[in-house]
């Protein structure tokens, strides 16, 4: 994220030669490294299990869908859940239409992100913060998990930045018709953001424990997704 802040919203002037910027990148390409190996040391392995699917392809057939749900989550967040059981994403190939809508819709959102560069390089950085939180979860390294909401932590603050250009951006296009028309557009941004948070909360009291996380669990493991962790806390619950 520091080297895309660099390269999109600090201009050449500033930034100077990219031969002074060397001992900068290699001391951040250092800590990195050293991020890898201090992970692996503790975790004893750099990947939880095998590829989904098999396979890297269909890993990645896999992956590509659940791009779109997290971006549908993080635009209409509603429908969340307790528990996403991988089997009911596992896919094998590239030829099914959630994979190749997705694959349309990621190529937009490139292809935007690089027509924006000069013109709105908010929009580009925006769209780099979201793409680079959602590498480490992409499961290239396999994890246990194919898709959770708490993924997204990283990836919102990107999807903040462009909502944050659009109210902007919506404010000057009515700033002409006056005040209250500038106000009204901020109005309904923010009674959006007040609705989503209250489906959010609604959804996130379901980890907070006690009989609710129990409900939770129970409709998780009704609809069979079977989760190890909810078993347990669900049976803490009514022991």
């Amino acid at each position: 994220i520091l080297l895309l802040h660099e390269v999109v919203l600090v201009d050449s002037k500033v930034r100077g030669p990219w031969k002074k910027r060397v001992p900068y990148y290699l001391a951040l390409a250092v800590l990195m490294g050293g991020y890898l190996v201090v992970r692996h040391r503790v975790l004893g392995q750099s990947a939880q299990r095998g590829y989904w699917g098999g396979s890297l392809y269909a890993t990645v057939c896999t992956m590509l869908p659940v791009a779109l749900i997290y971006l549908r989550l993080m635009v209409f967040p509603v429908w969340l859940r307790v528990v996403y059981h991988p089997a009911n994403y596992v896919r094998q190939t590239m030829w099914s239409v959630p994979v190749v809508v997705s694959v349309l819709v990621l190529v937009g959102l490139l292809v935007v992100a690089v027509w924006c560069r000069r013109r709105r390089p908010l929009v580009t950085f925006g769209l780099g913060v979201m793409a680079m939180g959602f590498v480490p979860v992409s499961n290239l390294l396999p994890m246990d998990a194919v898709l959770n909401e708490r993924f997204m932590y990283l990836p919102v603050v990107g999807f903040c930045i462009l909502v944050g250009v659009m109210v902007e951006r919506l404010s000057v296009r009515f700033e002409p018709a006056g005040t209250r028309a500038v106000t009204g557009v901020l109005v309904v941004f923010g009674v959006m953001v007040l609705v989503c948070a209250g489906l959010a909360w609604a959804a996130g009291s379901l980890l907070l424990g006690g009989l609710t996380l129990a409900v939770g669990a129970g409709l998780a493991l009704r609809a069979g997704e079977e989760e190890r962790l909810l078993q347990r806390r669900f049976g803490e619950t009514y022991a």
